[in-house]
């Protein structure tokens, strides 16, 4: 857990580092996202996900995100397996109800960092399995599609503690897509 706090830590200093020079614009606004995950771990296979985001420009270089998602982080050992003649139940399919915050940093006109806590409820098998904070780091890039409107693509990271699942936490890397309604212009 230290190793990859530390490496999260690395990880932040290198993005601050590198959008020291910014030459960018926010813009406030709500879109819809839609997104592929995989968990970097064998124990899960290609999920997906969705979520309604809200932007909210602070300057011309910031900016903070919320979104209300889903994410379903599919089991690619569900079931039972039997261990030395026992039934062991095998890792279930988890599905994360999201809500979250961010801080965005625009390091030009196009790309930007992310950075941000996102609160969950974990279920599982038709039972909540646990509730808890998940840190999250992306990257992203927009392309404006018309005067208020735009496409955005981001790799990010999030790093989920599921209780149950040996209490270590799991990245969680992804590809999401989303379409901006800005609420006026850039």
């Amino acid at each position: 857990m230290k190793i990859i706090t530390h490496k999260i830590i690395a990880f932040v200093i290198v993005l601050l580092s590198c959008a020291q020079f910014s030459y960018s614009q926010s813009a406030s606004g709500i879109g819809l996202r839609l997104g592929l995950n995989k968990p970097i771990t064998s124990d899960y296979n290609v999920g997906a996900g969705f979520a309604l985001q809200g932007n909210i420009a602070i300057g011309s270089k910031w900016g903070i995100e919320t979104t209300i998602g889903y994410e379903h982080l599919n089991s690619a050992v569900g079931g039972y397996y039997i261990d030395h003649a026992n039934l062991v139940p095998g890792i279930p399919t988890v599905d994360l109800l999201e809500f979250g915050v961010a801080a965005r940093y625009y390091m030009t006109p196009k790309w930007f960092v992310k950075l941000g806590l996102i609160p969950y409820l974990a279920l599982g098998n038709e039972d909540l399995i646990d509730g808890s904070i998940a840190g999250s780091a992306a990257l992203g890039y927009q392309l404006k599609s018309g005067r208020l409107q735009q496409w955005e693509f981001t790799f990010n990271t999030d790093f989920v503690d599921i209780d149950g699942q040996s209490n270590s936490v799991i990245a969680v890397t992804g590809l999401r897509v989303a379409y901006q309604f800005n609420f006026r212009s850039r």
